[in-house]
């Protein structure tokens, strides 16, 4: 079955073959704290102006970043360590990731790839998330 899902004009589809493959990951995510506002986004070579954006949001009350970063060339890591040493951010490291589940099936599509497998290892932590 293929499944499809569009949520404010980002369409995110996959192939299931048997059990849902996020249903894995749930199964693994630590619901032990829950947000009532995240966001969960992926960026590049945003080091010169992070610290803003991430400053703006919680201003308006977001409580917890979920951040991938799509290999990075600048000093991302460094400019958001005090955010990870807070509790305040969740950065993965894209290239770094090892999880590949041949059931879940999207192509070269980097952003979704990486927009999925951050909503179905972090998802229960949320009420709510903005993808960004």
């Amino acid at each position: 079955a293929v499944v499809s899902t569009q949520s404010t004009g980002v369409d995110i589809s996959f192939v299931l073959r048997g059990e849902r493959p996020e249903d894995k990951l749930l199964q693994n995510c630590d619901s032990s704290t829950v947000y009532p506002l995240t966001i969960t986004s992926i960026l590049k070579n945003s080091a010169p102006y992070i610290r803003e954006w991430i400053e703006y949001h919680r201003i308006q009350g977001v409580e917890h970043f979920y951040l991938i970063d799509n290999n990075s060339q600048d000093n991302l890591t460094a400019v958001l360590r005090p955010y990870i040493e807070d509790k305040v951010l969740t950065l993965t490291h894209w290239g770094d990731v090892s999880y590949r589940d041949e059931s879940l099936q999207l192509g070269v599509k980097t952003q979704q790839n990486a927009i999925v497998h951050s909503l179905a290892k972090y998802g229960c932590q949320s009420q709510w998330t903005a993808l960004i």
